[in-house]
């Protein structure tokens, strides 16, 4: 048992001593359940470290939706691009579509461009070196039946970032299909499901 001087009236006591026997000064010491308290709020401190970390920050957005491309109607009369790959992303680029993930393009016998990725095919429509016709299948959409009613159409058209405000109803339309005149684009805009195949369409077409 060693001797330690009081920090009080500097005398020699015991160390396990709870009193000095010369002034009567107390040990000073940390309780059990002050030192229980400290533990328990370091590991609550850490774990929820470990949770915003691993949780809040990593949620994914609910508003996270399937990549579609955008037309934009103004830019209808381009000519063909070079057949390059970079020609063609530049030629895309003009229509605004967005090619931020992998795609397969190629420029088919007759002049139309085609992209395929996982989430849309789009083929742009030559004539004479003019786009004439951008079709737009849209993969993510719901699946859609070959002549079935469509009801949705006004989700598809804001889907592509255009406004059923910018369009005006074609007469013509059926129950199966969409159309749309486009009346600054001197355009048409058409939703159906051209096949068997449950890949909504969406064609604009220069008029």
């Amino acid at each position: 048992m060693a001797l330690i001087a009081c920090d009080e009236c500097g005398q020699q006591k015991s160390s396990a001593a709870k009193a000095c026997p010369h002034c009567g000064k107390s040990r000073d010491h940390i309780s059990g359940g002050v030192v229980w308290f400290a533990i328990v709020g370091v590991v609550v401190f850490f774990l929820g470290i470990n949770f915003l970390s691993t949780d809040t920050f990593n949620v994914k957005n609910p508003e996270d939706k399937v990549t579609a491309p955008v037309a934009n109607i103004s830019n209808y009369r381009q000519p063909k691009p070079e057949n390059s790959l970079k020609g063609i992303a530049d030629y895309i680029g003009r229509f605004n579509v967005d090619v931020a993930v992998n795609y397969d393009v190629e420029i088919n016998s007759v002049g139309n461009i085609l992209i395929d990725n996982d989430d849309y095919r789009v083929s742009f429509e030559t004539l004479d070196n003019i786009v004439t016709l951008i079709s737009i299948g849209l993969k993510g959409a719901e699946p859609c039946t070959f002549g079935q009613k469509i009801t949705n159409y006004d989700e598809y058209i804001s889907y592509l970032g255009l406004h059923t405000a910018d369009l005006k109803i074609n007469r013509n339309s059926t129950n199966s299909t969409v159309r749309y005149t486009i009346p600054s684009g001197k355009g048409s805009l058409s939703i159906l499901c051209p096949s068997s195949s449950g890949t909504l369409t969406v064609y604009i077409r220069s008029l």
